[in-house]
């Protein structure tokens, strides 16, 4: 009787099926037409058929040969340092090289009988100097000869014994190393078709000096400053914003802030009145003088400040200047507010007019005693390798002044640069002239800068980041005189030193022509020397325009005194332009019994083609 079970449960069973584990070599999916069969079985892996594997029998045997394939064998010749003695070569499986002259790699060598032969031509006749020999060649019998022609026959010649030489029978021979000397012989090796006498072993002096080269110098295109102004675009966790406070009170109806890649950036707040507070004073030691006017200058052309003192009858005639002699001049410190100018008291003269009197007293700065007035000329050549500006440094080192080299710099080699009787100021104005540059004085003390006359090509000024901006208001007055000259585009610059180096400077996307005056000079021995000066000499080719701008002094606005070579922006109304500064003359004179100071700039304002 079968058992009745509650509708509400239903009886299910559960069992374990095992699954057999199929082989490795068996896929458990059927791919292929006939999807009802069953996958056959694959037979064993020790039954599958294993195509064999095929090794190389036999030998890749290639030879090289160079121009010297007649060489006397085992004979080594020194031309340039490099050995000349059979540049053969055969290459094949599992290299084994073998000393001597001839290298043959091989692998397992069967036996060779009376197999090779090598025939020479047109050769010394060398007794018994050819032998092969390798790890693994069985023993070679009668299995070498060599044939020459009629020549003569070497006598004493000295064999070296190789390694690992395999035993040989009635063979003549003679075993050499890589290197074979000869002693006490002559021989003829031939070299293509000329034959080389004298085979005795050659030792190689100094190198010879390698012949003036023209190496062309592509200058970089103009930057364009509307979309990259700042050159390359920084990476964003790196942007750099000049953000600097400064102390100035500016228009509460602006706010200026000085965004700027270029770190020297100022500029100077446009306000509708400014206020200038002058302060000058001058001194000879412990003297104090009371100037009626006052004027100091500088340019590129120079290397020292002028500067120039009125004094009334009383200050001069205490200075007692009339009785000094050269090289003992009286210094006097002329202050124009923070700005301070010392100067030697070289010259002086007088003014009369109405019964009233007044003495000059002029001179220049402290730098002015490098100069042939008061240094004495250097002879002799410099006699070891150093840098330009390691030989301009040389000449102020041991007479209490400093110099910074703050353009390009390259090496000068020994026995180069001539002194030939020039004064120190000389030569540091030679070096700085012959790269581009200028030579720069310090106003108040005992040193000089070499500067770049050029920070950027003039092609590149008018978009150079500036300095300084100007504002059209503060601008007292301005001239201009257009000078029309060709555009050159390219220039040789050569040196002729025993290490000359020489280049055509070319401006980019130019072909150029027309060219400059060519530039030669024993210092260029770098082409980072040529590429300065070319840019320098193409620079003042074009159209330019020289700008005279009268200026007040007002440090606190950012418009200090001038500094020569920089680029100034000037905002005129009928628009912008940019100029590199070039000399500034500063002048002191007495209004109302005020004291009042004004700078006139001069700039090189470049117009193009």
């Amino acid at each position: 009787m079968q058992k009745k079970h509650n509708p509400q449960e239903l009886p299910l069973r559960f069992e374990r099926v095992r699954r057999e584990i199929k082989s490795a070599r068996h896929l458990a999916l059927a791919f292929g037409r006939n999807t009802t069969s069953d996958t056959p079985d694959l037979p064993p892996r020790s039954e599958v058929p294993i195509a064999p594997h095929k090794v190389v029998v036999g030998m890749d045997y290639a030879a090289s040969y160079s121009a010297v394939c007649d060489v006397a064998t085992c004979r080594l010749w020194f031309d340039f340092a490099r050995p000349l003695s059979f540049e053969f070569a055969v290459h094949d499986v599992d290299v084994i090289e073998i000393s001597g002259c001839l290298n043959v790699q091989s692998e397992d060598l069967a036996r060779f009988d009376k197999s090779f032969a090598t025939n020479w031509g047109n050769a010394p006749d060398v007794s018994g100097c050819l032998k092969m020999d390798t790890p693994a060649l069985h023993d070679l019998h009668n299995a070498q000869s060599a044939h020459w022609q009629p020549s003569q026959r070497e006598q004493a010649c000295v064999a070296t014994a190789t390694s690992s030489a395999a035993k040989t029978q009635d063979c003549a021979t003679s075993n050499y190393a890589a290197s074979v000397e000869f002693v006490g012989c002559t021989a003829q090796e031939t070299s293509g078709s000329q034959a080389i006498h004298a085979c005795q072993k050659t030792a190689l002096g100094k190198a010879p000096q390698v012949p003036c080269e023209w190496y062309p110098i592509i200058l970089p295109p103009p930057k364009d400053e509307r979309t990259r102004p700042c050159g390359e675009r920084p990476k964003g966790n790196a942007v750099r914003l000049n953000m600097s406070r400064h102390k100035v009170r500016y228009s509460p109806t602006q706010i200026p802030l000085p965004l700027s890649c270029n770190v020297d950036f100022k500029q100077i707040p446009p306000l509708d009145t400014y206020m200038i507070l002058n302060k000058i004073t001058a001194k000879c030691g412990e003297i104090a003088l009371n100037p009626l006017s006052a004027s100091a200058r500088a340019d590129m052309g120079g290397y020292c400040w002028m500067c120039e003192l009125t004094l009334p009858p009383d200050d001069f005639f205490a200075l007692n200047l009339e009785q000094t002699q050269l090289g003992q001049e009286k210094i006097i410190e002329l202050a124009i507010n923070d700005d301070v100018f010392v100067f030697m008291a070289e010259n002086i003269s007088d003014n009369r007019h109405f019964a009233q009197r007044n003495y000059t007293v002029s001179g220049r700065s402290l730098t002015a005693k490098l100069g042939a007035d008061y240094a004495l000329g250097r002879n002799g050549v410099i006699e070891q390798d150093l840098y330009a500006s390691q030989i301009a440094q040389q000449q102020v080192a041991d007479l209490g002044f400093t110099l910074e080299w703050k353009t390009v710099d390259w090496l000068i080699q020994s026995n180069t640069y001539t002194l030939t009787d020039k004064s120190p100021i000389a030569v540091i104005m030679d070096l700085a002239q012959a790269c581009g540059a200028f030579v720069y004085s310090h106003p108040s003390e005992p040193k000089l800068f070499v500067l770049p006359k050029w920070r950027e090509a003039a092609w590149n000024v008018p978009t150079a980041s500036p300095a300084l901006i100007v504002p059209s208001n503060i601008i007292l007055q301005i001239s201009g005189q257009k000078n029309v000259n060709t555009q050159c585009h390219g220039v040789f610059v050569f040196g002729t030193g025993q290490s000359a180096k020489a280049a055509h400077v070319v401006r980019s996307g130019s072909d150029g022509l027309p060219e400059t005056s060519a530039l030669s000079h024993a210092v260029y021995t770098d082409l980072i020397a040529c590429q300065a000066a070319g840019i320098a000499a193409l620079s003042e080719t074009g159209t330019h325009k020289t700008e005279t701008i009268t200026l007040p002094v007002m440090k606190k606005y950012n418009l200090g005194i001038a500094e020569i070579g920089r680029i100034w922006r000037f905002n005129e109304p009928n628009g912008a332009w940019n100029a590199v500064i070039q000399g500034v003359s500063v002048s002191v004179s007495v209004e109302g019994d005020v004291p009042v100071v004004k700078q006139t700039v001069t700039a090189d304002r470049y117009l193009g083609t």
